[in-house]
C-alpha cells in the first residue's frame, strides 16, 4: 500500500490526490466499506451541513474539515403518489462516497454530527510522515518538512555542524570537521585540523609520562630496598 502510495505522489504536481472513503450507513452508523488513495481533485469544501468530516495529521491538528449531508428519500401520501411528495429526510440506510484531499501526515479520519465524534478510522497506512521529529527512510524535506527540516531537534544523516547547528553539535560525528576549540575532539578532522584533539593528545601523553614515572619510582625504590637487606 505504501509503494502505491508513493507512486502516486510522484506523479506530477497537476494530478491532485485523495482519499476515496465509501460508507454504508445504517441505523445511524457509519461502516467504512472501503477506503483507498487515488489520483484526482477532492470536493471542494463545503459548510453549513448535517455532518462534518475532518482530517487529523499525527499532532493531532486539523488538516482540513468540510460537512455533508446524507441522501435523502422522499415522504408520500397514501396512496403512493409521487407527486404528493410532502418532504423528504435523510434516508435510514444509503451508501455514499466521501472524496477528501490527501495529506502525507494525515493520522485520523472523523465523522462528526453537533460536535460529538459518530466515526473514526485511521489513515496511518496511506502516511509517508509520522511526525516524529526524525527523518526516517521513507520521508524527504519535500513531503515531510516538519521531520526533515533543520530545526527538528535530530541531526539526520544529510545535516552537519556546517549545514545545521541547530540540530547538529560541534564535534559529534557528521562528516565535517568543525575545528572549534570548544574542548571536544571532532572526529571528523584529521591531525592538526582540531586544536581540542591536540590538547587531547597532548593530556594523554603527559599522563602516561607522569605514569611511567611513577612505575620507575617504585622499582628503583624496590630495588634499593632489596639491596640494602
Amino acid at each position: 500500500m505504501m509503494i502505491a502510495v508513493m507512486a502516486l505522489l510522484m506523479l506530477p504536481v497537476a494530478h491532485a490526490l485523495s482519499y476515496s472513503a465509501v460508507f454504508n450507513y445504517e441505523g445511524n452508523t457509519f461502516i467504512l466499506e472501503d477506503i483507498m488513495v487515488i489520483g484526482a481533485a477532492p470536493a471542494p469544501p463545503s459548510s453549513g451541513n448535517d455532518y462534518t468530516a475532518r482530517i487529523l495529521s499525527s499532532g493531532g491538528a486539523v488538516l482540513f474539515e468540510t460537512t455533508f449531508n446524507l441522501p435523502t428519500e422522499g415522504l408520500y401520501s397514501i396512496p403512493l403518489d409521487k407527486s404528493m411528495a410532502e418532504r423528504s429526510h435523510p434516508a435510514r440506510k444509503t451508501s455514499f462516497d466521501l472524496l477528501l484531499p490527501y495529506y502525507s501526515n494525515a493520522k485520523t479520519l472523523q465523522i462528526l454530527k453537533d460536535g460529538s465524534l459518530l466515526f473514526e478510522a485511521d489513515l496511518a497506512a496511506f502516511s509517508i510522515c509520522n511526525e516524529d521529529g526524525k527523518c526516517d527512510a521513507s520521508e524527504s524535506p519535500d513531503a515531510c518538512p516538519r521531520d526533515c527540516t533543520c530545526g527538528n531537534g535530530n541531526c539526520e544523516t544529510s545535516e552537519s555542524y556546517h549545514s545545521c547547528s541547530t540540530d547538529c553539535a560541534s564535534g559529534r560525528p557528521d562528516s565535517y570537521c568543525d575545528s572549534l576549540a570548544d574542548g571536544t575532539c571532532d572526529p571528523d578532522c584529521g591531525a592538526g585540523e582540531d586544536s581540542d584533539c591536540e590538547e587531547k593528545s597532548q593530556a594523554g601523553n603527559m599522563l602516561y609520562l607522569l605514569l611511567g614515572m611513577v612505575l620507575v619510582g617504585g622499582a628503583a625504590a624496590i630495588a634499593l630496598r632489596n639491596r640494602k637487606k
